[in-house]
């Protein structure tokens, strides 16, 4: 009963998005050229193969496995150790075997082959929080039947916190003293104060929110910035690079940029050439930073120097832009 609820709940979920794709004409692949199809857009297949075809250039295992080790040593070991524990104790204990082979399916898809970056591992987080439990509950159980003694399996246990504890004091020290979001914080009151609101402003994910809705931090009580556009999509949709901005970087006003955003666009080939363009013809106008663990975080805000001070009256998509 169980497996038939969780395999309905789980179909119900994926086809709504399904759904939401053929109801906005967005399934299929413009490529296809199918009859329905008049315009360019987006579609949900072409998304996906094109996740699956991305290359390890934007990151690899090699390279993740290295920064899990910095951020949390145990715990990427314990990843690793106590899935092989498991794996080996499960062909005794059912349980065990079923937990250790979900905390393994995820490792084969990160082996292989395609990109993996850095936060990829947050699934592996609980996996490995409930194989490690397993695998602690198994060693005292044999210690405790070994010694007769259950006062051993409180001993293990107290063992194990009393030395986690120290290592997470000792790496809890950036949590508590660092502001790494200050950056952000400062780059949104700049803007609210000083980028007309009608702007076309290219951006990362974690100004959408707080610039596209009002009430949010980078809009205070004044209006929203509805051309606040994150930099992925207006590189992929058809909508805003070829609707909005006629394919024209001269319609990009600003770029809110930090390293990750300049990384994307400068060695991403032609994929960002729009916001490329942009930036090649912009000037920087202000600049945040603010220490992150052992690097800086830095933003960075472009306003794009027109070829024209006047908009082209032909183009009555986006308003005019104050200069």
């Amino acid at each position: 009963f169980v497996l038939v609820a969780f395999t309905y709940i789980v179909i119900a979920i994926v086809s709504s998005f399904v759904l939401m794709a053929i109801l906005k004409g967005e399934l299929f692949p413009y490529s296809w050229h199918l009859p329905w199809d008049h315009h360019e857009h987006l579609s949900m297949l072409q998304t996906l193969l094109d996740q699956v075809q991305r290359g390890q250039n934007q990151g690899n295992l090699a390279t993740s496995w290295h920064n899990w080790l910095q951020g949390d040593t145990p715990l990427t070991i314990f990843s690793v150790v106590t899935l092989i524990f498991n794996l080996v104790v499960g062909w005794w204990n059912r349980k065990q075997l079923m937990v250790a082979l979900l905390g393994i399916s995820f490792w084969v898809l990160l082996l292989r082959g395609g990109i993996v970056l850095s936060f990829y591992f947050i699934p592996l987080i609980a996996l490995t929080a409930i194989n490690t439990a397993l695998a602690m509950h198994t060693l005292a159980n044999w210690l405790g039947k070994r010694t007769r003694q259950q006062l051993v399996r409180v001993i293990l246990i107290c063992a194990v916190i009393a030395s986690i504890i120290p290592y997470d004091l000792a790496h809890s020290h950036d949590l508590f003293t660092q502001h790494p979001t200050s950056a952000q914080t400062d780059a949104m009151q700049w803007i609210r104060d000083h980028i007309p609101h009608n702007a076309f402003v290219v951006i990362n994910s974690y100004l959408y929110m707080d610039l596209r809705e009002p009430g949010g931090l980078g809009v205070g009580n004044g209006a929203p910035f509805p051309y606040a556009h994150i930099y992925f999509n207006v590189a992929t949709d058809p909508e805003l690079y070829s609707k909005i901005l006629q394919n024209n970087w001269d319609r990009i006003d600003y770029i809110v940029a930090d390293s990750e955003m300049l990384d994307d666009i400068n060695s991403s080939g032609t994929q960002f050439q729009i916001i490329k363009d942009a930036l090649a013809h912009a000037q920087l106008q202000a600049q945040f930073s603010a220490a992150d663990h052992d690097q800086q975080l830095v933003l960075s805000i472009y306003q794009v120097k027109h070829r024209t001070q006047l908009p082209d009256p032909q183009l009555p998509t986006k308003p005019q832009t104050a200069q």
